[in-house]
This record gives structure tokens, sequence and C-alpha cells, in this order.
């Protein structure tokens, strides 16, 4: 369904599981677990992610679409309406709002799951979000789609915790 270049979706992919260590964070020190690794919490709440996300890249794959077409109605090739449109939207069909949300909810439902559990079952939010889902069943159109935003929809406050 999804057609993001394969070029696009390495870069998202190194930036967005690299990026948030050139950054201090009070789990820094978290390794990088893989879903058996970590709590048995932190694979349910994974669960719900996928179940989610799902369907919200579908919709934001759609309204993508519907604004692509608007932009080649208007006279501009189809190459010249994508290349436009990812000019005025760079993260893609991830810029939608409600897909940022869903981001920055699950994000921040990890990051609280780390703090009730031990550093060794904890698992870094870049990891849940996206580590993980490289490896889920039918997940290509959900990474592609992740893969576009060009940064976490995350700050940290001056202890180095996730807002």
């Amino acid at each position: 369904m999804v057609n993001i270049a394969e070029t696009r979706i390495r870069k998202g992919l190194f930036r967005l599981l690299n990026g948030p260590m050139d950054v201090d964070r009070w789990d820094a020190h978290i390794a990088s677990n893989d879903i058996a690794g970590a709590s048995a919490a932190h694979a349910e709440l994974f669960e719900r992610y996928c179940d989610e996300l799902r369907p919200a890249v579908t919709l934001a794959w759609q309204t993508w679409l519907g604004e692509l077409g608007g932009w080649a109605s208007q006279g501009n090739s189809a190459e010249d309406a994508e290349k436009e449109m990812w000019n005025t939207y760079p993260a893609g069909p991830a810029a939608q709002p409600f897909f940022v949300a869903l981001v920055r909810r699950y994000w921040l439902a990890c990051d609280a799951l780390n703090k009730t559990t031990t550093a060794e079952r904890s698992v870094r939010p870049e990891q849940f979000l996206l580590g993980w889902l490289q490896s889920a069943p039918a997940s290509d159109d959900m990474v592609a789609v992740l893969a576009c935003m060009p940064y976490w929809p995350m700050g940290i406050d001056a202890e180095g915790r996730w807002i």
C-alpha cells in the first residue's frame, strides 16, 4: 500500500533510532532490549500500540494521497505535486496531528513503564516504537510511515525526563 522510497526509509530508521542518544536523558542507561528481554507489560503495551498504529497509518496514508491528488488537480504534474507535498510536509504522511499524538502517547507510556521496572526489563522508547516494529508481523507500511518523521515529537525537561 505505502510507496515510500527505500532510501528514505533507511535514513529515517537510522535517524530515529540513533538521534535520541545525542541528548542527556534519564533513561540513557537502559539497554536496547528486544521484545523477549522486556517486561510483560511492555509486550502488552506494544501489542496495543500496533493495534492503534495500523489504522492510523492507513488513515495518514489516505489523507496524504488525498492531499497529493489535490495538488495534482491544480495543474501540477504528479512528480511536482509529490515534491511540493514533501517540501510542505517534511514528515510526509506522518505529519498528521492524530499520528503525532499517537506516537507521543505511546512514547510516554513506554517511559512510564520503564519507571516501574528494572533497567534490565526496560526498553528505550525509540526501540519500543520503531525498533520492535521492524520485526512485527505485517509492519512494512507502519515502519515506512513512521520512518518519515524527521525527528521524534518529544522534548526533555531540565532533569532529562521525556515530556
